[in-house]
Protein backbone atom coordinates (compact mmCIF):
# COMPACT_ATOMS: atom_id res chain seq x y z
CA UNK A 1 0.00 0.00 0.00
CA UNK A 2 2.91 2.69 0.51
CA UNK A 3 4.45 1.95 -2.65
CA UNK A 4 1.05 2.54 -4.14
CA UNK A 5 0.66 5.87 -2.12
CA UNK A 6 4.01 6.69 -3.26
CA UNK A 7 2.97 5.97 -6.71
CA UNK A 8 0.17 8.14 -6.60
CA UNK A 9 2.26 10.86 -5.44
CA UNK A 10 4.46 11.01 -8.20
CA UNK A 11 1.94 11.09 -10.27
CA UNK A 12 0.28 13.90 -8.84
CA UNK A 13 3.98 15.70 -9.23
CA UNK A 14 4.13 14.42 -12.66
CA UNK A 15 0.96 15.92 -13.84
CA UNK A 16 1.72 19.02 -11.77
CA UNK A 17 4.72 19.07 -13.39
CA UNK A 18 3.30 19.02 -16.71
CA UNK A 19 0.23 21.70 -15.51
CA UNK A 20 3.21 23.89 -14.52
CA UNK A 21 4.76 23.48 -17.84
CA UNK A 22 1.44 24.50 -19.98
CA UNK A 23 0.85 27.29 -17.51
CA UNK A 24 4.31 29.15 -18.56
CA UNK A 25 3.50 28.19 -21.87
CA UNK A 26 0.23 30.13 -22.14
CA UNK A 27 1.36 33.13 -20.57
CA UNK A 28 4.87 33.29 -22.89
CA UNK A 29 6.83 32.76 -19.93
CA UNK A 30 10.71 31.35 -20.30
CA UNK A 31 12.15 28.96 -18.08
CA UNK A 32 14.76 31.73 -17.66
CA UNK A 33 15.08 35.37 -16.64
CA UNK A 34 15.02 37.13 -13.49
CA UNK A 35 12.66 36.72 -10.66
CA UNK A 36 10.92 40.18 -11.23
CA UNK A 37 9.10 38.98 -14.02
CA UNK A 38 5.96 39.19 -12.29
CA UNK A 39 3.80 36.59 -14.28
CA UNK A 40 6.43 34.03 -14.31
CA UNK A 41 7.35 34.73 -10.22
CA UNK A 42 3.30 34.51 -9.64
CA UNK A 43 3.02 30.75 -11.21
CA UNK A 44 6.03 29.29 -9.81
CA UNK A 45 4.75 30.57 -6.84
CA UNK A 46 1.10 29.23 -7.17
CA UNK A 47 2.55 26.09 -7.75
CA UNK A 48 4.90 26.19 -5.11
CA UNK A 49 2.19 26.56 -2.58
CA UNK A 50 0.21 23.72 -4.61
CA UNK A 51 3.60 21.47 -4.00
CA UNK A 52 3.26 22.33 -0.62
CA UNK A 53 -0.40 21.42 -0.24
CA UNK A 54 -0.15 17.91 -2.08
CA UNK A 55 3.69 17.20 0.16
CA UNK A 56 1.38 17.76 3.49
CA UNK A 57 -1.38 14.77 2.11
CA UNK A 58 1.52 12.52 2.45
CA UNK A 59 4.18 13.87 4.94
CA UNK A 60 3.74 16.97 7.04
CA UNK A 61 7.20 17.75 8.53
CA UNK A 62 8.41 17.78 4.99
CA UNK A 63 5.26 20.47 3.96
CA UNK A 64 6.55 22.27 6.93
CA UNK A 65 9.90 22.57 5.92
CA UNK A 66 8.54 23.63 2.42
CA UNK A 67 6.53 26.13 3.56
CA UNK A 68 9.20 27.85 5.69
CA UNK A 69 11.49 27.57 2.36
CA UNK A 70 8.67 29.42 0.86
CA UNK A 71 8.35 32.26 3.34
CA UNK A 72 12.28 32.63 3.52
CA UNK A 73 12.56 32.67 -0.27
CA UNK A 74 9.61 35.00 -0.51
CA UNK A 75 11.16 37.68 1.66
CA UNK A 76 14.56 37.28 0.23
CA UNK A 77 12.98 38.08 -3.11
CA UNK A 78 10.55 40.64 -1.33
CA UNK A 79 13.69 42.25 -0.33
CA UNK A 80 15.70 42.09 -3.75
CA UNK A 81 12.50 43.38 -5.40
CA UNK A 82 12.41 46.59 -2.96
CA UNK A 83 16.16 46.72 -3.44
CA UNK A 84 15.86 46.70 -7.25
CA UNK A 85 12.56 48.90 -7.17
CA UNK A 86 14.45 51.95 -4.89
CA UNK A 87 17.77 51.50 -6.70
CA UNK A 88 15.54 51.89 -9.84
CA UNK A 89 13.69 55.24 -8.07
CA UNK A 90 17.33 55.86 -7.32
CA UNK A 91 18.93 55.69 -10.57
CA UNK A 92 16.10 57.51 -12.00
CA UNK A 93 16.49 60.74 -9.87
CA UNK A 94 20.28 60.75 -10.67
CA UNK A 95 19.63 60.82 -14.09
CA UNK A 96 16.67 63.31 -14.33
CA UNK A 97 18.96 65.46 -11.94
CA UNK A 98 21.65 64.93 -14.39
CA UNK A 99 19.71 65.58 -17.49
CA UNK A 100 18.43 68.75 -15.51
CA UNK A 101 22.28 69.75 -14.89
CA UNK A 102 22.77 69.07 -18.52
CA UNK A 103 19.79 71.24 -19.73
CA UNK A 104 21.56 74.22 -17.12
CA UNK A 105 25.17 73.75 -18.92
CA UNK A 106 23.69 73.71 -21.97
CA UNK A 107 21.66 76.87 -21.12
CA UNK A 108 25.19 78.20 -19.66
CA UNK A 109 27.18 77.03 -22.66
CA UNK A 110 24.52 79.36 -25.00
CA UNK A 111 24.73 81.81 -22.79
CA UNK A 112 28.59 82.21 -23.09
CA UNK A 113 28.54 81.76 -27.01
CA UNK A 114 26.17 84.87 -27.12
CA UNK A 115 28.43 86.58 -24.73
CA UNK A 116 31.77 85.41 -26.61
CA UNK A 117 30.05 86.91 -29.62
CA UNK A 118 28.70 90.29 -28.39
CA UNK A 119 32.52 90.76 -27.09
CA UNK A 120 34.12 89.56 -30.44
CA UNK A 121 31.75 92.22 -32.15
CA UNK A 122 32.56 94.99 -29.23
CA UNK A 123 36.14 93.81 -29.83
CA UNK A 124 35.92 94.97 -33.55
CA UNK A 125 34.01 97.59 -32.97
CA UNK A 126 36.68 99.23 -30.82
CA UNK A 127 39.18 97.90 -33.48
CA UNK A 128 37.81 100.33 -36.44
CA UNK A 129 36.89 102.72 -33.70
CA UNK A 130 41.11 102.38 -32.39
CA UNK A 131 41.86 102.19 -35.87
CA UNK A 132 39.45 105.59 -36.65
CA UNK A 133 41.37 107.61 -33.82
CA UNK A 134 44.86 106.41 -35.09
CA UNK A 135 43.92 107.62 -38.50
CA UNK A 136 42.68 111.18 -36.82
CA UNK A 137 45.21 111.45 -34.74
CA UNK A 138 47.39 110.78 -37.75
CA UNK A 139 45.64 113.35 -39.86
CA UNK A 140 46.29 115.79 -36.84
CA UNK A 141 49.86 115.14 -36.35
CA UNK A 142 50.88 115.59 -40.42
CA UNK A 143 48.45 119.09 -40.12
CA UNK A 144 50.59 120.39 -37.85
CA UNK A 145 53.65 119.13 -39.02
CA UNK A 146 52.36 121.12 -42.12
CA UNK A 147 51.63 123.96 -39.99
CA UNK A 148 54.72 124.14 -38.27
CA UNK A 149 56.86 124.42 -41.38
CA UNK A 150 54.74 126.59 -42.85
CA UNK A 151 55.14 128.67 -39.52
CA UNK A 152 59.47 128.00 -39.92
CA UNK A 153 59.58 129.09 -43.37
CA UNK A 154 57.69 132.26 -42.41
CA UNK A 155 59.99 133.09 -39.85
CA UNK A 156 62.97 131.94 -41.54
CA UNK A 157 61.65 134.75 -44.55
CA UNK A 158 61.27 137.01 -41.71
CA UNK A 159 64.74 136.09 -40.13
CA UNK A 160 66.30 136.57 -43.77
CA UNK A 161 64.50 139.80 -44.21
CA UNK A 162 65.65 141.23 -40.80
CA UNK A 163 69.13 140.07 -41.45
CA UNK A 164 69.27 141.64 -44.88
CA UNK A 165 67.63 145.13 -43.80
CA UNK A 166 70.23 144.80 -40.66
CA UNK A 167 73.33 144.82 -42.80
CA UNK A 168 71.94 147.45 -45.05
CA UNK A 169 71.49 149.43 -42.44
CA UNK A 170 74.89 148.80 -41.36
CA UNK A 171 75.97 149.49 -44.79
CA UNK A 172 74.08 152.38 -45.14
CA UNK A 173 72.60 153.89 -41.77
CA UNK A 174 69.66 155.96 -43.78
CA UNK A 175 67.56 152.97 -44.74
CA UNK A 176 67.77 151.94 -41.03
CA UNK A 177 64.42 154.16 -41.06
CA UNK A 178 62.76 152.21 -43.68
CA UNK A 179 63.58 148.75 -41.54
CA UNK A 180 61.98 150.10 -38.33
CA UNK A 181 59.19 150.26 -40.37
CA UNK A 182 59.28 147.13 -41.93
CA UNK A 183 59.80 145.53 -38.31
CA UNK A 184 56.88 147.19 -36.85
CA UNK A 185 54.63 145.95 -40.14
CA UNK A 186 56.24 142.60 -39.85
CA UNK A 187 55.02 142.00 -36.01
Amino acid sequence: MEENNDRSNKIDFAALNDSLDKALDENDVTEEGTMINPPRHNIYKDYFDEVILQLSTVNIDEATLLGRIRDEFSATSDAYKKLYESSVAFGLSKAIAMRKENEKLHSRIDELLNEKIALLDENEFLKRKLNAVAKEEERKRELETRRYKLELRRLKVRNDSIKRGLETCLVDPNTCEEMSLILESNK
